[in-house]
């Protein structure tokens, strides 16, 4: 998706987590702006209007990934940019809850946010990214780990990405997951304010 608006977002979204079957790999990477409200992070669509603070909610990807049966599931969210129409709601923050089975690398330390390169380049993050996956061989969490070396390295510690360990993976998760009923969070929901 690229450029896609909150309610195209979350079709598309909705359509690729259905296609999930029983074993799959699946692999998400979020390249935008992400806000953290209600102690959830959200990525922000690009009709972003900052008055309704509508977003789509990490911690309900996270939630619909792990209904599904996919063998491993890892999502990459470079969403720590600055802006000042963000206020004190820009970067994303430590998760409240534990995933068990999906693995998330955030581009940079919590509640910490970046500028975004010169002349329109890529996040050093998005491009320890790209080099990482061309390397054959890397199980998910050493994808994840040369990421964070990368991405530090590259940048003289100036960024350094989130990720831990948990399951079968030996990765522990990082991302919040909202409890299934009452605090199950839609994905167009920021800070308890609905659509």
């Amino acid at each position: 998706l690229m450029n896609f608006k909150l309610a195209e977002m979350r079709s598309a979204v909705k359509e690729f987590i259905a296609g999930i079957a029983e074993g799959d790999e699946v692999f998400v990477y979020f390249s935008g702006v992400g806000l953290h409200a209600d102690r959830d992070n959200f990525l922000l669509a690009a009709d972003f209007d900052p008055r309704r603070k509508q977003g789509f909610s990490l911690t309900a990807l996270a939630q619909d990934l792990e209904d599904r049966n996919g063998a491993v599931k890892i999502v990459f969210v470079d969403a720590a940019r600055a802006g000042e129409i963000l206020g004190e709601s820009a970067g994303l923050v430590a998760p409240v809850e534990q995933t068990r089975e999906t693995l998330i690398v955030f581009s940079q330390q919590y509640e910490q946010t970046l500028r975004d390169p010169a002349g329109g380049r890529p996040s050093a993050f998005a491009t320890a990214l790209a080099a990482a996956l061309r390397k054959p061989g890397l199980s998910v969490s050493g994808l994840a780990e040369d990421v964070i070396v990368s991405t530090t390295n590259a940048t003289s510690g100036q960024q350094q990405p989130v990720v831990g360990e948990h399951g079968h993976h030996r990765c522990q998760p990082v991302v919040a997951v909202a409890p299934r009923g009452r605090g199950r969070r839609d994905a167009g929901e920021v800070g308890g304010t609905e659509q």
